[in-house]
């Protein structure tokens, strides 16, 4: 059953193709030792040559290392090459990433380079539905628009492969029960101070039992429909960047506002999110909040500009809406920083308000006179006091600081 459920999958996204070379990765957990399992059965169906691929996150001390000792012996019993990857022993966390992305960012690194080293053109992860239905919770809570509504896509960059995608987690331990495989278990994922584990094993089960038992069924199409139509709306964007007058030069772009502002919003959060992505090579981390500044912006006559995540400002010039890239993000450190959003009055003057991003470590200038200083301290004794002082403890704080 759970190969023909994977076969199916393959077939209906288009996953792979007869002669594929793919690098699995696997964890050591069940979901990815069944993944595993599952192409090397196969194997032969598609032609494909596999490869073992491996990360050591070295989290858990002996415990990551007797996982990683396991996935070597299952390389070696099923007579595939094995690569493995460790998080470099120097490699220090930027203040404001959380411990889940920085590791993430390392393990797609070594993927990503191991692919290129073998040539394999396919990478395979081991995402099932019911990982699906946690992203998509995960997203819905901090708001997210439709692309996070379309959750994990089953095929990504044309080469991250998501086989399990419609393959439920009993499905997966019944199949490794009629192999009679055996795998490991992370005990990190029971530490419920992370957001997914609080979602896997609290809001889940109870949406399950007192809402809809098919939840997890249900959110899984709601993710494909919301992928399908997320799909054409990046379609359109081409013809509406030209009809916006969209082009770029002296490494930045620009558009004109009157046309700008003919297309729908949703046309126009989704060029600003383009341009911002296409500037700084990367994810933007651009939220609705950045969106709304420089809508704020359409609004305004003559100059005015506000500074966005990843380095870009935004501009308004008269009859025209330019972005530029005004500061280094080529590290991921500088990348989860944000430079601060000048001032931006709306109606009256007894409605004027503000909103600037904070920098860490940098100075807010308010106004005239008044500006703030954050920085990064050490814990000292005693911790200083004052009315113009504020201690926060850093790894408590949710980035982006917004000052209002």
């Amino acid at each position: 059953m759970f190969v023909r459920v994977l076969e199916k999958t393959v077939r209906r996204r288009g996953l792979l193709e007869r002669g594929d070379r793919v690098l699995v990765a696997v964890s050591g957990g069940p979901d990815s030792v069944a993944l595993l399992r599952g192409l090397i059965e196969l194997r032969s169906r598609y032609d494909l040559s596999l490869t073992v691929g491996h990360f050591n996150h070295g989290l858990r001390g002996a415990a990551s290392d007797a996982e990683e000792r396991f996935v070597a012996e299952l390389a070696l019993k099923a007579g595939l090459e094995l690569r493995t990857g460790r998080m470099p022993t120097a490699s220090v966390r930027p203040r404001g990433r959380s411990l889940e992305d920085w590791c993430r960012e390392h393990r797609y690194a070594f993927l990503d380079a191991t692919a290129r080293e073998i040539q394999a053109g396919k990478i395979a992860l081991g995402h099932h539905r019911r990982d699906q239905a946690e992203t998509v919770l995960m997203n819905l809570l901090r708001g997210s628009g439709i692309e996070g509504l379309k959750g994990i896509l089953p095929i990504r960059d044309g080469r991250y492969i998501r086989p399990l995608l419609d393959t439920d987690p009993a499905e997966i331990r019944a199949f490794l029960e009629s192999r009679s495989l055996s795998f490991r278990n992370d005990a990190s994922n029971r530490d419920i101070r992370h957001l997914r584990n609080r979602i896997r094993h609290d809001l889940l089960p109870r949406l399950e039992t007192v809402y809809n038992p098919a939840i997890v069924h249900g959110i899984s199409r709601m993710a494909e429909i919301a992928g399908l139509e997320n799909d054409f709306m990046e379609s359109v964007l081409p013809e509406a960047y030209a009809s916006a007058g969209g082009r770029e030069g002296q490494g930045g772009v620009r558009f004109d506002i009157p046309a700008f502002l003919t297309l729908h919003e949703a046309i126009q959060n989704r060029l600003i999110l383009l341009v911002v992505r296409r500037l700084i090579g990367a994810p933007s981390g651009l939220t609705h909040a950045h969106i709304q500044l420089v809508r704020n912006l359409l609004g305004r006559s003559g100059y005015a500009e506000v500074h966005l995540a990843g380095g870009i400002t935004a501009t308004r010039s008269y009859d025209h809406l330019s972005f530029q890239q005004t500061a280094d993000v080529s590290s991921p450190a500088s990348r989860s920083q944000h430079r601060p959003s000048r001032l931006r009055r709306k109606g009256t003057d007894a409605e004027a308000g503000f909103q600037f991003d904070v920098p860490i470590p940098g100075v807010l200038s308010l106004a005239p006179g008044c500006r703030l200083r954050f920085e990064v301290a050490g814990v000292t004794r005693p911790v200083p006091t004052g009315r113009e002082i504020a201690c926060l403890d850093y790894e408590r704080i949710r980035f982006p600081l917004v000052c209002r």
